[in-house]
């Protein structure tokens, strides 16, 4: 009995087997790499919304202020008449 044809099939199944395996790894990495996108995409769309509810925050506490000091002289205003 030749051996031959078996171990050419056994070589052949190891080197599929170890190409699926370095696939798989690179499929693993690649899947990894575009959720960490996601992921940065996601907290930077974050970031830029609380950077703008601050800034409309600081406007509308600057719009009281304005009010609450024009408030303030009109009330001085009539206290002095």
């Amino acid at each position: 009995m030749n051996s031959r044809p078996i171990i050419i099939i056994l070589s052949y199944l190891t080197t599929n087997a170890n190409t699926l395996s370095a696939n798989s790894g690179k499929f693993q990495k690649e899947e990894a790499l575009e959720r960490e996108k996601k992921v940065r995409a996601d907290v930077e769309k974050a970031k830029r919304k609380l950077e703008s509810d601050l800034k409309q925050t600081q406007e509308a506490v600057e719009e009281l202020d304005r009010i609450k000091h024009e408030l303030e002289d009109n009330v001085r205003r009539l206290a002095e008449t």
